[in-house]
């Protein structure tokens, strides 16, 4: 799947979609870092590009394996291996196979696969540098476009954000020899305006259940997401914007505990119920209400 532009396996559920009641409890358990481990030791890749959700799907839980796209495609370096239930040695794979998916299957990659993934990967490049030139060419006229290296230091500049994409804590210094860290785009890193927070977590669930505007305007004012610069981002003019993290909070959320959204509903109501009456009468003491806990 992270060779075939990712995907989602859903464990608990038969292939025509009926939950079978399969126990999913010791794969929610599951640490992610050894699964990582696990593809690292046969591909000698750290791909960590992955989760493994708890999500309710026609009142029965199940388990939910979401895998993205790989950035380059991933190829087994050493056989598979294992022994069956009857004491015989068997090969998932072998080494130098790479798969991708075929339709509902899982095949090795052929050569058109490896010439569709070599021209998405050149589009992807293309896609980049077309954008750093654009910057060049709508800079001001009067802008200066230097490329340089660090002063005595001809490493390539660090930049402050992980191979997942996330930032990570830098410290400031004025020693001219500090490597260079740059400052993420709000547009990458917080890409969803309210309308698309919306639209995705209804997409993810389906039908299941209806996420609205006035839900999200819940969430941000109970969870005080608006200060949690993880999940919201509010520029000096414009609308907020959010981050994918704070989607698959929402969606988590949602996921785990099947009261979340009728509790939010309620809590929020008496939230506006409150604030209206201490504006009719700003001497009422109004309602205490306890604020529920940020994420």
């Amino acid at each position: 799947m992270a060779n075939s532009g990712g995907g989602r396996i859903l464990v608990g559920v038969t292939d025509d979609g009926v939950p079978s009641g399969t126990d999913v409890t010791k794969l929610l358990s599951v640490d992610l870092a050894d699964v990582v481990n696990k593809i690292r030791g046969f591909t000698d890749v750290n791909f960590a590009a992955l989760t493994i959700r708890s999500r309710d799907y026609s009142g029965t839980k199940v388990a939910e394996i979401s895998i993205q796209a790989a950035p380059m495609p991933l190829v087994f370096g050493k056989p598979g291996n294992y022994t069956d239930g009857n004491g015989k040695p068997q090969c998932a794979f072998r080494q130098g196979m790479m798969y991708v998916r075929h339709g509902p299957k899982s095949e090795p990659a052929t050569s058109d696969d490896l010439r569709s993934l070599i021209e998405q990967h050149i589009d992807r490049q293309r896609k980049t540098i077309l954008s750093n030139l654009r910057q060049v060419i709508e800079a001001p006229a009067n802008a200066v476009v230097t490329v340089a290296a660090p002063a005595g230091n001809t490493a390539a500049p660090v930049a402050a954000v992980t191979p997942d994409g996330s930032a990570m804590p830098v410290r400031l210094v004025d020693t001219t020899t500090a490597r260079d860290a740059i400052l993420l785009d709000v547009n990458t890193t917080h890409p969803f305006r309210q309308k698309e927070v919306v639209d995705t977590i209804n997409r993810h669930f389906s039908g299941s259940i209806r996420f609205t505007t006035n839900d999200n305007l819940a969430v941000r004012k109970l969870h005080k997401i608006d200060v949690q610069t993880k999940f919201c981002y509010r520029p000096k003019f414009g609308s907020c914007q959010y981050s994918t993290a704070y989607v698959e909070w929402v969606i988590e959320r949602i996921s785990s505990d099947t009261n979340f959204l009728s509790d939010l509903r309620r809590s929020y109501h008496d939230l506006i119920v409150t604030n209206n009456q201490q504006r009719k009468n700003p001497s009422s003491p109004g309602i205490t209400k306890s604020t529920p806990p940020s994420p």
